[in-house]
């Protein structure tokens, strides 16, 4: 069948009128980006063209429950993020219940109302996208979200006051949190080490180093190399910025 027919085929079989259905294909052609492909086949579309097609044939016909598998595996980075906001948009509209399968973390905290992390079959973490990214439970989820500094608890305990009692196997923090300095920072608000830089490298509009510390090496995130290998640092990280996690 060609594109728009594939599109519609949905409705044809629901006996909608053909008027409504060529209506709100043409609709979907276009939102889609598929314009001036109405009358190709599947041989003659890219991969990308391809899924597309399917994006719009499972939404013209408005279901109740939607499972979209990496809709948008092979569509180019551009229109990616395009879609990502037209695709929450009509779900939205239309009130479908999705569930939405990717590997993408962008797809999922741009079109997610919740999100749950799967590691082996088991949900690690379920929350809301916020909640997640500020405070995620365990060491898989932390990681897969992105928090460079994972440290064991024993390797704390007696050496920081982390304030309070925590129940945890291990703390977390982000680079981009971690401060360094070569003056400590006096106040309540911060737990301070004395470190050496080990490691400057660069991670596209970011300077990343590498810092040995009474803990562990920790991974601290700048906008400016300020700071030269084998130069001794204070590591200032936020109370606050601290995320307590289990195994």
């Amino acid at each position: 069948m060609s594109v728009l027919d594939n599109i519609i085929y949905g409705l044809k079989v629901r006996r909608a009128p053909r008027e409504e259905a060529m209506k709100r294909g043409k609709e979907l052609i276009e939102l889609l980006n598929l314009s001036g492909l109405e009358n190709k086949r599947p041989s003659q579309l890219s991969g990308g063209q391809q899924q597309r097609v399917a994006i719009a044939r499972a939404l013209i016909i408005e279901p109740k429950i939607l499972l979209m598998d990496e809709p948008m595996s092979n569509i180019d980075p551009k229109l990616r993020s395009r879609l990502r906001t037209e695709i929450k948009r009509i779900l939205k509209n239309l009130g479908i219940t999705t569930i939405y399968v990717t590997h993408d973390q962008e797809d999922a905290f741009e079109i997610g109302d919740r999100i749950a992390i799967l590691h082996r079959g088991v949900i690690e973490n379920l929350d809301i996208p916020r909640n997640l990214l500020n405070n995620p439970k365990t060491v898989y989820a932390a990681s897969f979200i992105g928090y460079e500094n994972i440290i064991p608890i024993t390797r704390i305990k007696g050496l920081l006051d982390l304030g309070g009692e925590h129940e945890c196997d291990y703390v977390g923090v982000r680079a981009s949190l971690v401060k360094l300095s070569k003056e400590p920072l006096h106040d309540n608000e911060h737990i301070v080490l004395r470190g050496t830089v080990e490691i400057v490298s660069y991670k596209k509009d970011k300077v990343s180093y590498q810092v040995f510390t009474p803990i562990g090496v920790l991974e601290a995130h700048a906008y400016e190399e300020s700071f030269k290998r084998g130069e001794e640092v204070y590591v200032n990280i936020g109370r606050k910025d601290i995320v307590f996690l289990n195994e």
